[in-house]
């Protein structure tokens, strides 16, 4: 999955066969899909902001452009949001 502002988020069609379920221990909100079962996007309760999606989940041409940028799995998490601009800036519309 990659990462996205909440902002530059929005789910058009399909909610109907969203399901969602929710993780205390890690904090968030993982949406999965209930045809195929894979997990479509998920929201940190930590972070609002910011959605994880997965990517062959989208339509073709549903983005335009892509930016990928490295993340060091120690960093995961709020403090990799800290440092990565544009997760915070939502420069990736």
């Amino acid at each position: 999955h990659f990462l996205i502002p909440a902002s530059c988020f929005i789910l058009l069609l399909g909610s109907e066969s969203i399901t969602r379920h929710g993780s205390l221990a890690h904090r968030v909100l993982h949406s999965f899909c209930n045809r195929c079962r894979v997990q479509s996007f998920h929201a940190s309760v930590s972070d609002p902001r910011v959605y994880g999606i997965t990517l062959h989940c989208l339509y073709a041409g549903t983005m335009c452009s892509m930016v990928v940028e490295e993340v060091i799995i120690r960093d995961v998490g709020e403090e990799a949001m800290k440092e990565h601009k544009v997760i915070q800036s939502g420069s990736t519309k």
